[in-house]
């Protein structure tokens, strides 16, 4: 029943409850005073029950309506810190990719390099048909990590 709360504007509902609140009390005070009527004490034990029950709802309600203000007020505060891990994140995507980029050009560069000491030394190593040192020591360049 308190999400019904939610429906309404939270002005609106704060008024209601606090005319039910001060209701309830102006109740009880009018209650207390008709002590000194004596004809008016079944009235009396009526607004003395109503007006309780009115208190009781009215505080109630008063610590709902808080509790509601504080959880907005933390949700206020996590939206912003949201809005601004989401720009501090649009900035390292950036300077990642960037960093992904360079990394990739350097490999291909080195890869390039590597391709063309190959091209260079291909007749030696097709000429005897072994291994020469030149060629283990292009393949443990390519095995090297580039970006170190």
């Amino acid at each position: 029943m308190i999400w019904l709360l939610d429906l309404l504007p939270t002005a609106f509902v704060g008024l209601i409850i606090h005319i039910i609140t001060l209701s309830g009390l102006v109740g009880m005070l009018a209650a207390f005073f008709m002590n000194v009527l004596p004809f008016a004490w079944l009235q009396r034990n009526v607004l003395k029950v109503v007006s309780l029950v009115l208190l009781i709802v009215g505080i109630f309600y008063e610590g709902v309506l808080y509790n509601q203000k504080v959880w907005e007020e933390k949700i206020h505060v996590l939206e912003e810190k949201v809005k601004v891990a989401e720009e501090n994140s649009k900035n390292k995507n950036v300077e990642i990719k960037t960093e992904y980029v360079e990394k990739i050009k350097r490999v291909k560069e080195t890869q390039y390099v590597i391709q063309e000491k190959i091209k260079e030394v291909e007749k030696v190593i097709d000429a005897q048909c072994t291994i020469a040192p030149e060629a283990i020591s292009i393949l443990n360049e390519a095995a090297k990590d580039p970006n170190k």
